[in-house]
């Protein structure tokens, strides 16, 4: 069931962005992390680890997007501590790819 949530929060989300609705990407893109959170911590499934911190750094891109910088900030900030968590071994890479996909959405937002 935790894997259906995931897909349907990841089509939710990447569809709903391309078509600027933000409200619903931001949400479809919430619960993708939420539910990659649990397979990978909660039922001890970390193949899904680098799956949900890119569905972290969708939703933080969505926020990018949309202008709201607070939020993004925040689910950032949450990324971070779950990399340094989870996989501190490649926390610079995880920081480099958050820059960039961030730097994207804030040029995306720009070009709107």
């Amino acid at each position: 069931m935790e894997y259906l949530l995931v897909e349907t929060g990841l089509l939710l989300g990447v569809t709903s962005l391309s078509c600027a609705r933000n409200a619903a990407a931001r949400h479809g893109f919430r619960q993708a992390v939420e539910s990659y959170g649990r397979l990978a911590t909660d039922r001890d499934q970390p193949e899904f680890t680098e799956r949900w911190f890119d569905a972290s750094l969708s939703w933080a891109s969505a926020y990018a997007v949309d202008g709201d910088e607070t939020e993004t900030q925040e689910v950032f900030q949450e990324f971070r501590q779950q990399v340094r968590r989870y996989r501190p071994a490649e926390a610079a890479v995880w920081e480099e790819r958050a820059a960039e996909l961030l730097a994207h959405a804030r040029k995306v937002r720009e070009e709107m």
